[in-house]
Formats: C-alpha cells, structure tokens, sequence
C-alpha cells in the first residue's frame, strides 16, 4: 500500500512493546575465530562474564540472549556467534558495557570480539 505513516505507527508500537530501540536498549556482541568450537566457547565465556557482571553489579534489568551463530555464520573464514543484550535502561548497559571492557571481561579465546551498541543490521 505504500503507507509509510501506517507502517511507522505499528512498528513504532512493536518496538515498545518489546522494548527495543528507541524505548530500550540493545548491545550485540559478536565473536568470531577460524574454528567454530572456539568461536561458540568464547561466546558462551562472554555471556557468563555478563551475567556475573550484571549480579556484581545488582543489574536485574538486562537481558542476554544466545549465543547464537549469526545470520552470516562463516564470513571471511571465521565463524561467528552473537550475543544479544537488551534492557530499558540506558544508563545500565552503558555502565555494564564499560566495566566489562575495563576490567578485560570481554577477552577470550576469540580471534575478535565486536560490541555493538543498537546494532542497525544483524548480519
């Protein structure tokens, strides 16, 4: 039909509804290594460093998602898995995603590991 308004309107409620951007907040994390197991076990290291961040950090408000392999699983000979966090606050994943990266809570075996924050394409 071309409605772009229409079309604006019901995603807009859509998103609020499950709390994504720009009533939430999303971080993708993205690890990739030449081996797939090493890629899945880095991103499986990731998500339990998240979660024992949120706990010290008394943050019951953030939600992590996966690992799961990325849409694009193989790219450029590495494998890759995402992680997904999302919350309402941004003030809490800003403060969860710079105490991790300060005390080095992201670093494992994996070749590379991305944060994105309000991921615009999940490839």
């Amino acid at each position: 039909r071309h409605d772009f308004v229409a079309f604006a309107s019901d995603e807009m409620e859509l998103r609020r509804r499950v709390g994504l951007p720009p009533f939430g907040r999303l971080a993708r994390i993205i690890t990739s290594h030449p081996r797939d197991q090493v890629a899945r076990e880095s991103a499986e290291a990731v998500l339990l460093n998240i979660q024992a961040t949120a706990e010290t950090l008394v943050m019951s408000n953030v939600e992590a998602l996966g690992p799961t392999p990325c849409v694009l699983t193989r790219l450029r000979g590495q494998y890759r898995y995402d992680l997904l966090l999302r919350t309402p606050d941004t003030a809490a994943l800003s403060k969860l995603l710079g105490f991790m990266r300060e005390k080095g809570l992201f670093r494992s075996k994996a070749k590379t590991t991305i944060v994105d924050v309000d991921p615009v394409q999940m490839t």
